[in-house]
């Protein structure tokens, strides 16, 4: 009932807070070193494999097609 009543979808920058902390500069600057279309894609692909994220994994596919 509470998930039902009480919850409900919003973007992240719609969530209280979430603008008040930042990324220090050097994790930033290796966070987007590590984040490359391979990783990513075989991170996908791994999760492909189970299907509670099945959902998740059509909807990333059809938003970069």
């Amino acid at each position: 009932d509470f998930e039902k009543n009480q919850l409900k979808p919003m973007e992240l920058i719609d969530v209280p807070g979430q603008n008040r902390f930042k990324i220090e500069e050097h994790f930033l600057t290796f966070i987007q070193d590590q984040l490359d279309d391979s990783k990513i894609s075989a991170f996908v692909d791994a999760m492909s494999a189970y299907d509670e994220f099945s959902k998740h994994v059509e909807r990333w596919v059809e938003e970069n097609q």
